[in-house]
């Protein structure tokens, strides 16, 4: 897992490293570090999280909580500081471990990849915590309405694919 997860992590930090090397945007520019710091506050968010409810510290959770920082920092980077990415990271690891650990509890139902856990959880996280971060000028309105047109396009896109996957077998 945690070799998986240094993999996920650095393509991610290398496809976004080359995005960067295309643009002059000054913010841009630290997207891959503003990454690796966000990480680092997923990955420490999510193992405070386990201590606070008795659990012992695992690799797996501190590898779960980096990949849902860089998720949450991914949707917002270019406009946030690396202060505030530490500070993304730790909020999206704890909409992912909310996902991962208290709605899997709550629902008794097995996300094997963590897909809505560590991606659309710390995602929508990272995309409402932006007004209240480096950007006070964001109006929470229009990070709802973002988030409610993304909802409705993978909505559409996966009924698209459940639909043939039925109809092919």
């Amino acid at each position: 897992a945690f070799i998986g997860a240094l993999t996920m992590i650095l393509g991610w930090l290398l496809s976004l490293s080359s995005a960067a090397e295309s643009t002059t945007t000054p913010a841009v520019d630290h997207t891959p570090a503003k990454l690796l710091i966000a990480a680092m506050g997923g990955a420490l968010g999510w193992i405070v999280l386990e201590r606070l409810q008795g659990r012992l510290i695992s690799t797996l959770g501190m590898v779960s909580g980096a990949i849902a920082g860089v998720v949450a920092c991914s949707v917002v980077a270019a406009w946030i500081s690396p202060r505030a990415a530490f500070v993304v990271g730790v909020v999206g690891a704890a909409a992912g471990y909310f996902g991962a650990v208290v709605l899997r509890r709550i629902h008794q139902r097995d996300d094997s990849l963590d897909v809505f856990a560590l991606h659309a959880l710390p995602a929508l996280a990272g995309l409402f915590v932006l007004p209240f971060l480096d950007r006070p000028h964001a109006q929470i309105g229009i990070q709802v309405a973002g988030a409610m047109v993304i909802i409705a396009y993978s909505a559409i896109v996966t009924a698209m694919i459940v639909v043939q996957m039925k109809y092919f077998g």
